[in-house]
């Protein structure tokens, strides 16, 4: 989880500085990694390889609404809702992200790693570490293997 503050022009003319939060649980990284037949990983790098650009946007989209939420008064949940997304999704600051991510891989990695648990976070980095460049988008390797999982 982590937060980010956004500064620009509002709609009214004047300097706004918002910030909004990040968060994808455990549980929401295997939703979206089972959503798909080939999991995460080889969706996004099947859309890559194909250049299918509406549906790469559809994620990043996807994926930026899913994550921003915030924290409730005693800290015990991360409140997602889509009062939250709407407001987040007008905003000048959800255009600032968008064509932030859209614009460099190295900023939707940095966002994703961000977004995860710590604990997931770490081991991806201990494996990127181990691992040859293999020029794949992003790796879940917390999660078990599709043919694991029962």
């Amino acid at each position: 989880m982590f937060s980010r503050e956004f500064e620009y022009i509002g709609y009214d003319g004047k300097p706004k500085k918002d910030t909004y939060w990040f968060n994808l649980s455990e549980a929401e990284l295997y939703e979206i990694d089972l959503s798909s037949i080939h999991g995460f990983t080889g969706e996004m790098n099947r859309l890559l390889k194909e250049e299918r650009t509406k549906e790469i946007v559809e994620a990043f989209k996807g994926i930026i609404l899913n994550s921003v939420g915030t924290v409730s008064a005693d800290g015990r949940k991360f409140i997602k809702n889509d009062d939250i997304k709407e407001d987040f999704y007008r905003s000048k600051a959800y255009s600032q992200l968008f064509v932030e991510l859209v614009s460099s891989g190295e900023k939707v990695a940095e966002f994703l790693k961000g977004a995860i648990p710590e604990e997931i976070r770490a081991k991806m980095e201990a494996d990127e570490a181990a691992a040859p460049e293999d020029g794949k988008v992003l790796e879940m390797p917390a999660l078990p293997k599709r043919n694991d999982a029962q």
